[in-house]
């Protein structure tokens, strides 16, 4: 069942401006490719990583920053994958990623 649920995650491939849902994309794809010791999953998870900050570093900031909620889920995706990722370079990336989150909400909180 798990690896369906992958394979679903794989076949919907949402779009990075979607930020909440793209990073929950990327946080199943590395955590559950790993649990499942399935590197195919893994490697998408960092490529969609790889495209998630591409995308966001052309556009100057996440897309859904200016909402409590989706930045939430944003931050915890981000925060899962640095505490779990046994790969220390997507760590490493997520961890960059979450910080720069917190920046862009630090500096535009009002």
């Amino acid at each position: 069942m798990p690896a369906q649920r992958l394979a679903e995650i794989d076949r919907l491939d949402v779009h990075p401006s979607y930020t909440n849902i793209a990073l929950s994309d990327i946080a199943n794809s590395v955590l559950g490719g790993e649990l499942l010791d399935d590197a195919r999953y893994v490697e998408r998870g960092e490529r969609r990583l790889d495209e998630w900050l591409a995308f966001t570093t052309a556009s100057g900031a996440p897309h859904e920053f200016n909402s409590a909620t989706y930045t939430a889920v944003d931050i915890a995706r981000l925060a899962a994958i640095v505490e779990h990722a046994r790969a220390p370079r997507i760590a490493l990336k997520a961890r960059i990623a979450e910080e720069r989150l917190w920046l862009h909400v630090a500096a535009h909180f009002h």
